[in-house]
């Protein structure tokens, strides 16, 4: 491991999410992790990278920019107020801005508003046209979609990975979407042959997202357990679909750590 602290780049252009196409051929990403090494500081370090230009959190070269860009963060987990309290921790308050979107769906996510028994299909279409309307209304060039745990949409109902995988298709003709979705739970299981079991629809669900994907971002705690000083590791890496924009994944390995007050530093593995 480099002992020497590094800022976090995805692309050869030494870019995070502003890459020159996005508005011409929108993307789709994934950030994939664990339990025990939560993204939430990633997130609100990339919607201030695509709205402002910087990421000081990771990347100490990047410079306030007007990127014309709008930020619809659709979340299944987390609230509203525990968004805007993680982004205010890295001196970001997402809030304030006229440019950012965030639509809460876990408050009613398993309540009687999205019943499993009620014609869940149809519950399906008017979410993804609510996140579609959102994203229609904002009038930047460059537009991204943070979709936030919507393996729980499989969880919850007896939707399938081709419904919520037809709903993202959807917002892609709009934006870049970045998908957030754990990997590390019951409900992820690659042997699992039972097409009825939520945990086959949830692992189909990720597969089919890979085959979709330019870029892959995988959180993970160390194989050898816990570390004093360290999180986890951080993997970047091509996805199956390549750029278009003559920019290139630029595929690294760090391992981070993130400390109580929200401070992420990360090094080369």
């Amino acid at each position: 491991m480099s002992s020497q602290q590094q800022d976090l780049v995805f692309f050869t252009d030494g870019s995070l999410l502003t890459p020159k196409d996005a508005s011409l051929n929108p993307k789709l990403h994934i950030i994939s992790h664990h339990d025990g090494t939560s993204p939430m500081w990633l997130t609100t370090t990339l919607a201030e990278n695509c709205l402002v230009g910087t990421a000081n959190l990771v990347n100490r070269e990047l410079k306030q920019s007007e990127n014309d860009c709008s930020v619809v963060n659709a979340s299944f987990l987390h609230t509203e107020d525990v968004f805007e309290k993680a982004s205010r921790r890295q001196a970001v308050d997402l809030g304030s801005l006229s440019l950012f979107k965030f639509l809460d769906y876990s408050s009613s996510l398993f309540t009687s508003n999205f019943p499993a028994t009620k014609d869940p299909k149809r519950q399906l279409s008017l979410l993804f046209d609510d996140i579609t309307k959102t994203i229609e209304s904002a009038k930047t060039s460059n537009k991204v979609v943070f979709l936030d745990s919507p393996e729980l949409l499989l969880a919850a109902t007896n939707l399938s990975s081709a419904d919520i995988l037809a709903g993202v298709r959807k917002l892609q003709k709009l934006a870049t979407v970045i998908t957030i979705i754990n990997v590390h739970t019951s409900m992820f299981n690659m042997d699992i042959q039972n097409a009825q079991d939520p945990a086959f629809q949830i692992t189909d669900f990720y597969v089919k997202l890979c085959h979709m994907s330019s870029l892959n971002i995988s959180l993970q705690p160390l194989a050898t357990g816990k570390a004093k000083d360290i999180t986890g590791s951080l993997t970047v890496t091509r996805g199956a679909i390549p750029m278009t924009s003559g920019s290139e994944v630029l595929e690294r390995e760090y391992v981070f750590q993130v400390t109580k007050d929200a401070t992420a530093k990360l090094y080369f593995r």
